[in-house]
C-alpha cells in the first residue's frame, strides 16, 4: 500500500522532539531534586508549550500519536511517513 505524500514541517517537528527532551530530562531531575522550584517551572512551562506544539503540528499535518485527545481514527497514523522514511535533513 502506498503512504501519502504529506507534508512535514520539519521545523516545527525538530522544536516538538526538542521541547520533548527538555521534558524527560526536567523529570529525570526532579526525582532526585523533588524541591527544585526553578526546574519544576522550567518543566511547566516547556509541557504546556509542548502540547501547544503538538497541537498545532497535528491540526496541520497529521497526526503523531495514535492515543493523543481527539485523534478522531487513531488508526490513520499508520498511513502517514515512519520515522526511518523522513530526511531530517532536508
Amino acid at each position: 500500500m502506498a503512504r501519502k505524500d504529506y507534508r512535514l514541517n520539519l521545523p516545527l517537528l525538530m522544536d516538538i522532539m526538542a521541547h520533548n527532551f527538555v521534558n524527560v530530562e526536567t523529570v529525570l531531575y526532579l526525582n532526585t531534586h523533588p524541591d527544585c522550584q526553578e526546574v519544576l517551572d522550567l518543566h511547566n512551562r516547556n509541557a504546556e508549550r509542548y502540547h501547544r506544539l503538538i497541537d498545532e503540528y497535528q491540526r496541520n499535518h497529521g497526526l503523531l500519536y495514535s492515543n493523543y485527545p481527539d485523534a478522531g481514527y487513531p488508526w490513520n497514523w499508520i498511513d502517514e511517513p515512519w520515522p526511518w522514511e523522513i530526511n531530517y535533513r532536508s
